[in-house]
């Protein structure tokens, strides 16, 4: 019974290293999908950029990327900040709306409007991701 005594505080020991050790790599997992987020946003940020360049020049092309990785995005945002900030959230759905029309009816303003949604994009990932690195169309 004594050499069970003497093991016992040995197992607890080992058992609050492994705790220890999952709560590190929970909280670099974390960190590290936080990155991705970030990174991520920057991409769909840039691409709604790109677009507005296009739309200058080649209104199918700019059409063509807003509705790739933008497109779905855009959607996510909605649900995602409807929840946090309904006025942010709002405001990227009416700069969504103005920039999709004026794209598809290839109006003159189409770039202006897509960089003002690029923008308030961008506001959004920073509410979102609390990451303020994430900037619009430069």
């Amino acid at each position: 019974m004594a050499d069970t005594d003497s093991d016992a505080p040995k197992v607890w020991v080992l058992v609050v290293g492994i705790l220890v050790l999952f709560a590190l790599v929970g909280f670099f997992v974390s960190q590290a999908q936080s990155n991705l987020g970030a990174a991520e946003a920057q991409m769909v940020v840039d691409d709604l950029c790109l677009a507005a360049d296009q739309a200058v020049t080649d209104p199918a092309a700019a059409l063509a990327t807003f509705n790739g990785r933008p497109h779905n995005a855009l959607h996510a945002i909605d649900t995602d900040l409807r929840q946090i900030d309904p006025i942010a959230a709002s405001r990227v759905a009416t700069a969504k709306a103005e920039a999709e029309t004026a794209m598809l009816s290839r109006s003159p303003g189409a770039a202006e409007l897509t960089r003002t949604l690029a923008d308030e994009t961008a506001a959004a990932y920073r509410i979102l991701e609390n990451e303020d690195g994430i900037h619009g169309c430069t």
